[in-house]
């Protein structure tokens, strides 16, 4: 069945699957099978055949959940790689394999290959219809990559915009998806983003503590940080790393001169003050603005 889905061929799989069902219904017809109906006027003969009815039900109903157990086992057979035929149809884009093998019991929810579930598959390789029928069927929008990069991510940094989209409607981060193709400049996710109003431009992400505009102020990219602006970010909401509290003190921090400019431009207060509990007042000092880190960088 892998090598099937491999190179795509829909009526083998599902002549495979039959197959394999075929061969099911013939392990559940074998298995023992007592009359329960007698006409016999022997009582004892009737005692005897009811006592084994217990015995004859659990007989048929462990040869039933075997022959599940062997049919779901060989759906989810894998490949040298250790991929599922799922992971493959996914990764390939054959939804209309996938749908049948989804159908008859593949696991597209526990199943890994290397620590790759079969949703990140279809994310990696951008089929978003594949997305949506795994999310439809119990995938986890907040799988992660062994190296703990999730599932958003990925879309984000290879700019599959809806797949995004569709990964936030599960419960996926939709500011840790603003924030991350902020800093790689991003910017027709940034906008498609933005536009969906599913995220505050100016919320602060947690696990970076930096803004959307932040972001793109760290990483220098121009036209990321044009359209942040443009699109209503706040110049000077607090972010706290050791480079700077704010988008400015961050664009100082690296140098960037056209960012710089930029954010002066939009209304970044020059003369915002560190927080004394800041990272950046920890890391550098007391008192430290846009103009003492420019020193501190040696940015004349």
């Amino acid at each position: 069945i892998v090598e099937a889905t491999i190179h795509g061929n829909v009526s083998q799989v599902k002549t495979i699957i039959e197959n394999l069902k075929r061969k099911t219904e013939l392990n559940e017809n074998d298995s023992e099978n007592i009359p329960l109906n007698s006409n016999s006027a022997n009582n004892k003969q009737q005692d005897s055949y009811a006592k084994q009815i217990p015995k004859v039900c659990k007989n048929q109903q462990s040869s039933v959940s075997a022959s599940d157990d062997l049919f779901r086992s060989r759906i989810n057979a894998r490949s040298s790689s250790g991929m599922t035929a799922a992971m493959w149809a996914a990764r390939k884009g054959y939804t209309d394999i996938l749908l049948e093998l989804i159908i008859n019991g593949a696991d597209v929810i526990e199943a890994q290959a290397n620590g790759i579930s079969t949703l990140m598959f279809a994310v990696e390789s951008g089929h978003k219809k594949c997305v949506n029928i795994l999310l439809d069927n119990g995938a986890n929008a907040l799988d992660r990559t062994p190296d703990n990069d999730s599932a958003l991510l990925c879309a984000c940094s290879f700019g599959y915009d809806e797949i995004a989209i569709a990964l936030i409607e599960r419960g996926a981060s939709a500011l840790e998806a603003l924030v991350v193709s902020c800093v790689q400049g991003k910017d027709s996710t940034v906008l498609s983003l933005v536009e969906s109003d599913l995220v505050d431009i100016n919320a602060v992400w947690d696990e970076l503590m930096v803004s959307p505009l932040a972001g793109a102020c760290v990483t220098g990219h121009f036209s990321t940080v044009e359209l942040l602006l443009s699109l209503g970010a706040d110049p000077n909401v607090n972010v706290d790393v050791e480079y700077g509290s704010t988008p400015l003190m961050l664009a100082v921090h690296m140098g960037n001169i056209e960012v710089v400019q930029c954010m002066l431009f939009a209304g970044a207060d020059v003369n915002a003050v560190a927080p004394p509990e800041s990272e950046c007042a920890r890391a550098n000092g007391e008192n430290i603005t846009a103009l003492e880190i420019a020193r501190i960088n040696n940015h004349e």
